[in-house]
């Protein structure tokens, strides 16, 4: 019995079918496990990866082509004030993004994700990224990495901003630990990197990643003992005054102490500190009782 040609090929097809669907499977598989163990990619990337957006507390704006500039504000001690960010294209990319602020107590540069993103895995690895600052005299740089609905923290580089004015391109890396907070929820994440400008002054960016892995990075400190952690007030607009007066206010104290130290029982003048002005007064027991001075 003569079997039909066009029915021989059937059982053959059908194989040659499944073995192609196999391995066109296993390399989405592949390609997926090689995409969740990958670092995240913030810059470069292609103007609709990111929506990138300048602003301050009165008004803000998006960089849709190479240049924006927001809006001042409309309070009267502002209206000098001037903010503005811009985009390094290459092969069709957005390689890096400047940043330019002038006299404002806050300014930013948001990068924001169109859909939420889980962050989850990289919560035990770094943020990289680099960074040329062209001047930063009068003015402080902070980075920060949203953590859930409402979260935010971010951490000052004023010190070394100031230390890198002007000298070219310096790679920057933040333990992901330097942005978690409690109550912190890295599975839905809209801003996966900030920057935060008070003063005035004028930074890059660029080469920004989320990593998976841990490495050497810059210190943090510690947000739940910050606040109780004696240290310099280190903002743009206190780093100016804040140490010499700190060392004036050391001084009086010095005097005082001199001045304090008579022998009358357990009743003496002493000098103590409120945290903000020193005061004269005298001791009794455990209680002081003194008036400021000036």
């Amino acid at each position: 019995m003569l079997v039909p040609m066009r029915q021989i090929p059937r059982p053959f097809l059908l194989g040659a079918m499944l073995l192609a669907l196999g391995i066109v499977l296993a390399a989405c598989a592949a390609e997926r496990r090689a995409e969740a163990g990958a670092d995240l990619i913030v810059l470069p990337a292609t103007p609709d990866a990111w929506r990138i957006v300048a602003g301050h507390w009165g008004a803000e704006a998006e960089l849709t082509g190479d240049r924006v500039e927001v809006p001042p504000p409309t309070e009267e001690y502002a209206r000098s004030s001037r903010l503005e960010a811009s985009a390094g294209l290459r092969d069709g990319q957005r390689e890096r993004l400047h940043f330019e602020w002038k006299d404002l107590w806050l300014s930013t540069l948001r990068i924001d994700s169109r859909k939420a993103l889980d962050l989850r895995a990289f919560q035990g690895g770094m943020l990289e990224f680099d960074l040329d600052v062209a001047d930063l005299a009068h003015g402080a740089v902070k980075v920060s990495v949203g953590c859930g609905d409402g979260c935010a923290r971010s951490v000052n580089l004023l010190d070394q901003g100031r230390a890198w004015a002007g000298k070219g391109w310096h790679h920057v890396a933040l333990p992901m630990a330097c942005f978690m907070r409690d109550g912190a929820d890295f599975s839905q994440v809209r801003q996966p990197f900030k920057l935060e400008g008070n003063g005035s002054g004028s930074v890059s960016v660029a080469n920004v990643r989320l990593t998976r892995q841990a490495g050497d990075g810059l210190a943090c400190p510690d947000y739940r003992t910050q606040s109780v952690t004696p240290a310099m007030l280190d903002e743009s607009w206190s780093v100016d005054w804040w140490l010499p007066r700190h060392e004036k206010k050391l001084e009086e104290k010095r005097k005082l102490a001199i001045g304090a130290m008579t022998a009358n029982g357990n009743l003496s003048p002493i000098a103590f500190d409120d945290g903000v002005d020193w005061h004269i007064g005298k001791r009794q027991g455990n209680f002081a009782i003194g008036d400021r001075i000036e």
